[in-house]
């Protein structure tokens, strides 16, 4: 499809006008037939980098950008596109650039109400900065025009097919991305410019796509992409799983709300929603009297919520039931004075232990030889 000339608008109603046309990139005609000149206007790009074919829409605002495409549209509408090295710097001079770039043509223009613009831009080659011929009121140098390499053979048709079963699996895990540009893909025959269409669709900062800018060996520029689309895809694809178990998590807490809603109001229609609750409220403030330690509390609140989902007449419910009654008597905050000293005036746990194991039996007769409990607890403690 080709574009005609350029039309100006000098006030935009719909700023969204131009991005609704572009939404990805795409190639719309034959490019490699455009004349490019060797003395090009060269525009900075901040964080991006475009490539051959693809069609880009561009902010301009900085002064010296915005003369430049003044005049550009006076001439042939070819400029040169290289990307800043330090994407922050406002004023980038001729050594804040990468060398190499992409020359491009200005397909629209929009104007907005403050003053920028905004340009439609389709790659056309990839261009060398040679050196620079003008500095003001923009920049503008002599450039060599660059080609590919590498780009026949059956080991580089093997890759190509390679990463475009990869693209189209990206293209499916990808939502922004829409299902044609899998077909757009598929139907072109030429690797270079396979690579160039899948790495204009790549959302990658610009430290991984300007290496694809300056890679001119289509088989090694295949390769960086194969590795890219692969690690692309394994995190997609680790997204796409995690976010499945927490949407089976939501579903199963979902399921189990309304389930319970579903018990709680048949309960009440059979009568036995308030009393149960209020036998379940009644256990609760026993447990919470008893002031159990961290760990049994756990427990006595796991069991209470099960027993609070557990049908009465269940053998189930009479246990779990028991289990936390038993839980709420026991003296877990309960403590007593300790009383050390023996009737005989021995001092200590043990001698009164061993004492009270005689005089619980103070009148069996001992056969001959014989020790009492208390006297071989000793005589152990002795030898040992």
């Amino acid at each position: 499809m080709a574009y005609e000339e350029p039309f100006l608008l000098e006030e935009l109603e719909d700023p969204e006008t131009l991005e609704e046309q572009t939404r990805w990139y795409g190639f719309e005609e034959e490019v490699d037939e455009v004349p490019i000149n060797d003395d090009l206007p060269i525009l900075p790009l901040r964080g991006i980098a475009i490539f051959p074919a693809s069609i880009v829409p561009l902010l301009i605002s900085r002064e010296r950008s915005l003369a430049l495409v003044e005049d550009a549209l006076a001439g042939n509408r070819v400029i040169g596109l290289v990307a800043q090295r330090y994407p922050d710097q406002e004023d980038p001079g001729t050594e804040d650039l990468f060398v190499r770039g992409c020359a491009g043509r200005i397909l629209k223009m929009l104007k907005y109400p403050d003053g920028s613009i905004r340009v439609l831009i389709q790659g056309l080659k990839r261009i060398a900065v040679e050196s620079f011929v003008q500095t003001n009121p923009y920049l503008r140098a002599r450039v060599e025009h660059l080609a590919n390499c590498n780009d026949e053979g059956i080991q580089v048709m093997a890759v190509k097919t390679q990463v475009v079963q990869k693209f189209s699996r990206f293209v499916e895990l990808t939502p922004h991305l829409p299902n044609e540009l899998q077909v757009v893909v598929i139907n072109i025959k030429t690797p270079g410019k396979v690579s160039d269409l899948i790495a204009a669709n790549l959302n990658l900062p610009l430290e991984d796509k300007q290496p694809l800018i300056e890679t001119l060996a289509v088989d090694k520029r295949l390769s960086i992409i194969d590795d890219i689309l692969s690690r692309e895809i394994k995190l997609l694809e680790l997204g796409q799983k995690i976010q499945g178990q927490v949407q089976s998590e939501l579903n199963k807490n979902q399921k189990e709300f309304y389930l319970r809603q579903q018990l709680k109001a048949i309960q009440q229609e059979l009568g036995e929603g308030e009393a149960r609750g209020n036998d379940l409220d009644r256990l609760r403030k026993r447990i919470e009297a008893a002031k159990l330690p961290e760990e049994a509390l756990k427990a006595a609140e796991s069991e209470l919520d099960r027993l609070a989902v557990i049908p009465p007449e269940s053998a189930e419910h009479s246990v779990v039931r028991t289990y936390v009654e038993w839980l709420a008597e026991l003296p877990w905050s309960v403590t007593t004075d300790d009383n050390m000293e023996s009737p005989r005036g021995h001092v200590g746990c043990i001698p009164m232990a061993l004492e009270a194991f005689d005089l619980d039996t103070p009148f069996i007769d001992r056969p001959k030889g014989a020790v009492t409990g208390g006297e071989g607890l000793q005589q152990a403690l002795d030898r040992g």
